[in-house]
């Protein structure tokens, strides 16, 4: 009876041999999120750090888990012209069961879903991911490079910090002085450090120079004359010395310039200008009976004892400023001088607070202008073009004569301006209508020949394009520009607008003729 249960048992687990496996029972399913790998880039270090999750696809369930990483070929670096396969052996270390209890339904690398030949379970327990990624481009070589733009150094001014690479995936990285000073100072030498990378931008870029050019002189190697250059050990730095020549001084540059002034008949009058550098000498000129002289001692203020308007007024100074270096010059001051002083401002429909009443008691003291009547300047009229004519000639006789001797014609009062204006190319042809009102962009065009065009130097930056309303096609638009750089035009709102079609009224003309005359008076503006 023993036996026969014997037999029967084996007969059961013989036939429970022969029956199907039941499938396994997963906890759930699920993607593996493999993310952070970097992708191979020639001559930098292949990545060893990955972030992987595992995310269930049923609940939002999610897992962080490990990832060893190697590559293949087993290089340090990213080789040239190479495919680097990685591998990331993935495990869940506080659960070594993990992908029993949990099936990969698929495996994504940096946002990239792959394909189920990629990737696989193993015999213990971790899964197993494989890409291969595209193959690196070729080594690219930069056998010439021409760096411009490195200033020699000037006693008093700053050391230069900016240079010019012309070639593909080079850059300048940093400037380094040797000494380490902020300003040059005189005498001494100073050697500039200049550090050359390859762009990150192009990785596959190396150094393999043969020829290196540093503003203009070809340098080789590293000689002990402190001019050369050498190459980084991974050969994407270039490292270049160059020493200059002890440094000289610096030319005089004008920081103050003399400003204009009005004065009495038997006053003293004071000019003094500013400059930068050492060593400074001044000379001090003044144009008399039209031939430039010299006036005053070296100094940098020039004083004039009991000024007469015989001998000084409507007269122009100026100082050259100079060491052994160079020179400099200033802007013109101009001296008004008024005998004793009975005038009195004529017109009552100027008030004392009026923007432009200086300007206006100015050029009628100069004999520039006239009112409408004898007690009436008429401010917000607006100005005709025999006007504008009249003001143009005036102030050529005044800038060429020292005085203004024209007066009105007959019939036609402005006949003498327009026929003055004519002879001195101030105007090329006749109007047909002298009485109408003047544009803006026409009165520039006729003022602009008033005076000569080195009366016009430049103290504003203004781009061409940058008046809104004037562009460069425009109608006599070089001519308003060289007003708005010199600062004679300022604009008529922030933006800097002309308003070149509208008219221009006398208020504004007298603040013109002012700038026009005084070089001190002019404004200095920036049109954003």
């Amino acid at each position: 009876m023993k036996k026969r249960a014997i037999s029967f048992l084996l007969l059961m687990l013989m036939v429970m041999s022969l029956l199907p496996t039941p499938a396994l029972a997963y906890y759930d399913t699920g993607r593996v999120e493999i993310a952070e790998l970097d992708t191979p880039t020639l001559g930098y270090t292949l990545d060893t750090e990955v972030s992987v999750r595992f995310e269930t696809l049923g609940i939002g369930f999610g897992t962080t888990l490990k990832g060893k990483v190697t590559w293949t070929p087993d290089y340090l670096f990213a080789e040239e012209k190479t495919e680097h396969t990685v591998k990331i052996e993935i495990i869940a270390a506080s659960e070594p069961d993990f992908f029993e209890n949990y099936r990969v339904d698929h495996v994504t690398l940096n946002g990239t879903k792959l394909v189920s030949a990629n990737w696989s379970i193993d015999d213990w327990n971790a899964l197993i991911v494989t890409y291969t990624f595209p193959a690196t481009p070729a080594q690219q070589f930069i056998d010439n490079v021409h760096v411009t733009g490195l200033d020699a150094p000037v006693a008093g001014q700053p050391l230069d910090d900016a240079v010019d690479v012309a070639e593909e995936g080079a850059y300048m990285y940093s400037i380094e002085w040797t000494p380490a000073d902020t300003v040059a100072k005189a005498g001494t030498e100073y050697t500039a450090q200049l550090i050359i990378s390859c762009e990150r931008s192009y990785p596959n870029y190396y150094y393999h120079l043969k020829a290196l050019y540093l503003n203009g002189e070809e340098l080789t190697g590293w000689p002990s004359s402190g001019r050369g250059y050498s190459i980084g050990e991974e050969g994407n730095i270039l490292r270049i010395a160059y020493k200059f020549p002890p440094a000289t001084g610096a030319a005089p540059q004008i920081t103050s310039h003399p400003a204009s002034v009005d004065a009495l008949e038997g006053q003293d009058v004071t000019f003094s200008v500013t400059a930068s550098g050492e060593k400074l000498h001044y000379e001090w000129w003044v144009v008399d009976a039209g031939t430039p002289q010299v006036v005053g001692g070296d100094s940098s203020v020039l004083t004039l004892k009991n000024v007469t308007v015989s001998e000084h007024n409507m007269y122009d100074y100026w100082c050259v400023v100079s060491n052994e270096f160079g020179e400099a010059t200033s802007q013109k001051a101009h001296l008004n001088v008024f005998a004793e002083d009975t005038y009195v401002f004529p017109f009552t429909d100027v008030s004392e607070d009026a923007w432009y009443r200086g300007d206006v008691e100015i050029a009628h003291r100069s004999g520039l202008i006239n009112g409408k009547t004898p007690t009436l300047y008429s401010p917000n009229d607006n100005m005709t073009v025999a006007e504008a004519i009249k003001l143009a000639a005036c102030m050529h006789q005044l800038f060429h004569d020292d005085e203004v001797t024209l007066t009105n014609g007959s019939p036609l009062w402005y006949s003498t301006y327009v026929d003055y204006a004519l002879d001195n190319s101030i105007i090329y042809a006749g109007y047909p209508g002298y009485d109408t009102m003047i544009t803006r962009s026409a009165f520039v065009n006729i003022f602009y020949n008033a005076l000569p065009v080195s009366a016009y130097s430049e103290i504003n930056t203004v781009l061409d394009g940058k008046i809104p309303d004037v562009p460069m096609s425009g109608q006599f638009a070089d001519r308003i520009y060289t007003f708005y750089r010199a600062g004679i035009l300022t604009g008529s709102d922030e933006a800097g607008s002309f308003l070149p079609e509208s008219n221009i009224r006398r208020s504004e003309v007298a603040a013109i003729l002012t700038r026009m005359f005084d070089p001190a008076a002019r404004r200095s503006i920036e049109l954003k």
